[in-house]
């Protein structure tokens, strides 16, 4: 699964198991930042500090300050965020 251009994930992801799937990369040097760039353009993410990953069909964000998030793409800032499966509500052609 890609995001935000040629950026992927290791983590299964499928358009119609009812699951989100978020993922967290904070606290990180300049340094970091490039490493988790690299990663993420070798289909990794996980495994290094500061890099988690989570699955639910709801699942909330929430930081003491305004944060960047990218979500489908774009980069929003937010202290609070929550995200939640509407079944049945996109249908899919292919």
């Amino acid at each position: 699964p890609y995001l935000g251009g040629r950026f992927r994930v290791d983590r299964r992801i499928t358009v119609d198991d009812g699951q989100l799937g978020l993922f967290v990369w904070e606290g990180t040097s300049r340094a970091g930042v490039v490493r988790a760039l690299l990663d993420l353009a070798r289909g990794r993410f996980g495994g290094r500090p500061g890099q988690t990953g989570w699955r639910g069909a709801r699942l909330r964000v929430e930081s003491q300050r305004p944060t960047r998030l990218e979500i489908d793409g774009e980069v929003v800032t937010a202290q609070r965020a929550e995200f939640y499966v509407l079944p049945q509500q996109i249908e899919v052609c292919g």
